[in-house]
């Protein structure tokens, strides 16, 4: 059964050009620039194309600055079309880096694993573009991202591709692993007449999977451990600053329950390396054991409420695989022996779930 970790719309803000989210559906500059980057590199006139969709070039060579939606979108169906068939949402996403994600992608750089990626991406993609909701669904075996238009028109097909490809670029690169997806659906058709099993074969090349176009939404299914995946160089202190100016750029504090998905996934992580002391987690997160503490307390929880949640659930998961031998579950869950573990079992089992 799916169990749905977060889903996050974004909702534009009346606020000043430049410094917070504008009100109405739009898109960050940053986030054209490597359509724009690629677009040059195929020897097509960017600044032709963008005067033609309404954009003054110059919005692009200065700080953060919004692009009202409808002309995004036309820029970016523009410069799809005369790359002839080439997949620019892909290269676009090739060549991004982490840096070049603004506030987001210092945040994500920031994190400890993928799944702390995941959560601050929901949490903060409205600095990036008012026109999606992403959803995150953990199922037995897959992670599922699912990406729907909170616009009308609906996000272009480039913009999609490039939003799927960006992700997958980016986690190889925070990981500095090869990282593979199980499949990756498109709910727009493949434009074009020609070579189509060809074009299909590099869509499949760069993801390290399945592609279907057609689909009955748009989402990136890979295996679930992956957001179990350490990013390289994790920051916490960083994070915590770049946190509080995020909050202050998109004009909102974090959604209830935000805080206490990182913490479980700090649990998670502390419990694979047997480190799950409250002074650890509280180090994980750059405050003392006392804030700690007190933020758990608002969101009307504790740490110790929160680690037998994350061995039932680890625990659940990894006897149901059958892949691991019980007392290496035991072992990595901090059970003394499995006798241990399957009485914790079936007393959950007994117990209805909470979160």
């Amino acid at each position: 059964m799916a169990r749905s970790v977060l889903t996050r719309g974004h909702e534009g803000r009346a606020l000043d050009e430049g410094s917070r989210i504008p009100r109405g559906h739009c898109l960050a500059n940053f986030a054209l620039k490597p359509l724009l980057a690629t677009a040059t590199r195929l020897n097509i006139d960017v600044d032709a194309e963008c005067n033609a969709a309404g954009i003054h070039p110059a919005v692009f060579e200065r700080g953060l600055r919004y692009v009202e939606a409808t002309r995004a979108h036309a820029l970016a169906m523009r410069l799809s079309r005369l790359a002839a068939g080439r997949p620019l949402g892909l290269l676009a996403a090739e060549q991004t880096r982490v840096g070049d994600l603004g506030i987001l992608g210092y945040l994500c750089g920031a994190a400890f694993t993928l799944r702390e990626v995941a959560s601050l991406t929901l949490r903060f993609y409205g600095i990036v573009d008012t026109t999606v909701r992403i959803e995150l669904v953990e199922e037995a075996r897959d992670g599922v991202v699912r990406v729907e238009t909170t616009a009308q028109p609906a996000l272009v097909p480039v913009l999609v591709e490039q939003f799927m490809a960006t992700m997958v670029e980016l986690s190889r690169q925070l990981t500095r692993r090869d990282v593979a997806v199980h499949e990756v659906c498109f709910t727009h058709a493949l434009g074009g007449k020609t070579a189509t099993k060809s074009r299909i074969a590099a869509y499949e090349r760069y993801f390290r999977g399945a592609v279907r176009f057609g689909a009955a939404a748009n989402e990136l299914r890979f295996p679930r451990e992956h957001l179990d995946l350490r990013v390289a160089a994790p920051d916490a202190a960083l994070r915590g600053v770049l946190e509080e100016y995020a909050d202050s750029l998109s004009g909102t504090r974090a959604e209830v329950g935000a805080f206490v998905e990182r913490v479980r996934s700090a649990l998670h992580e502390g419990l694979l390396h047997a480190d799950v002391s409250i002074d650890g987690i509280a180090k994980r997160f750059g405050m003392t054991r006392r804030t700690l503490q007190r933020r758990l307390t608002q969101e009307g929880t504790a740490l110790q409420t929160l680690l037998d949640e994350t061995r039932r659930d680890l625990a659940t998961r990894y006897t149901e695989d059958g892949r691991i031998p019980i007392a290496q579950v035991a072992r990595v869950l901090g059970y003394q022996d499995p006798a241990q573990l399957r009485r914790a079992i079936r007393r959950w089992r007994r117990e209805p779930k909470e979160h």
